[in-house]
């Protein structure tokens, strides 16, 4: 090989390395940090292989009213390129570190949550789809070279929420004037949008805040259980308490179907999976009371 042959194979060599190590430069991700892990679950089907999400709250069983942070978690809210927190008096004790990070969502603040009202919004399909929106807004401007990349995630996220509406509705028309009662407010938004009725709001608000159940509220849910007069019982399965166990045994008794509803996606699975397994749950249940 001639002097020149072998300078035009360097310098092709030279222009490839560099065009490797510039022009198609491994991207560095958004970092995303949310609270609860299942806001993380929904932008990371949004954002794809363009975004790095890490949750505070990823395990079943942690209360997040109860959570007390630590300074590492103060550090990664407050260091993320985008922080999400739920809000709604369910993670209050997050909003102070949230607003250090250079873009932050309080979805309480977001959606216009009012006291009283579930704060469990996550498994709202009506808030979450809002929620998906705004995520894909703020991933779109922070890095516009994969706005389609986004625009194909909201869209496919879009039409799990779709499905989820869809099964609500079947069971709307399926299941007309279901009542039924429930320990706390988790799901409550969910089952609403079927048309089903809470029978026992203030005692599940109550448990729910953290503060103790009137007793005339609580009697009332121990007769509405032993009459059968309501078509199932949701209970939180990380809540051990003598307090429930003895709602369950009364409402086994009374033949009333106990299901499970929790308030951290179940590891392994995505949001709309896990919304699927709720609805699936409620169906099961009404079709063996034959309502």
């Amino acid at each position: 090989m001639s002097v020149l042959s072998r300078y035009a194979v360097i310098c092709a060599l030279c222009l490839w390395g560099g065009f490797c190590s510039h022009g198609y430069a491994a991207e560095t991700p958004i970092r995303v940090v949310c609270v609860e892990s299942v806001w993380c679950n929904i932008v990371a089907q949004i954002g794809r292989e363009h975004v790095q999400t890490d949750a505070i709250i990823g395990t079943v069983g942690i209360d997040p009213h109860e959570l007390n942070p630590t300074p590492a978690m103060a550090r990664v809210l407050a260091q993320a390129d985008f922080s999400l927190m739920n809000g709604a008096t369910y993670d209050d004790w997050a909003a102070p570190f949230l607003t250090q990070a250079p873009v932050h969502l309080n979805i309480a603040e977001e959606t216009g949550w009012v006291p009283g009202a579930d704060a469990h919004m996550f498994l709202d399909p009506q808030i979450v789809r809002r929620v998906a929106q705004r995520v894909t807004e703020f991933l779109q401007r922070r890095s516009p070279q994969n706005m389609a990349d986004f625009s194909s995630g909201l869209r496919t996220f879009l039409s799990e929420v779709d499905h989820v509406q869809q099964r609500l509705e079947a069971l709307r028309l399926a299941h007309n004037h279901v009542v039924y009662a429930a320990t706390e407010t988790q799901g409550t938004a969910l089952l609403a949008q079927a048309g089903f009725q809470l029978m026992d709001r203030r005692y599940a608000q109550a448990i729910a805040q953290h503060t103790g159940p009137a007793p005339h509220d609580e009697a009332s849910l121990e007769l509405a259980l032993q009459a059968h007069k309501v078509a199932f019982f949701v209970v939180n399965p990380s809540v051990q308490a003598p307090q429930i166990e003895h709602l369950k045994a009364l409402a086994q008794e009374g033949g009333v179907p106990v299901i499970e509803v929790g308030e951290t996606l179940p590891q392994g699975i995505s949001w709309q999976a896990w919304v699927m397994q709720i609805l699936d749950q409620t169906d099961k249940a009404l079709n063996a009371a034959h309502l």
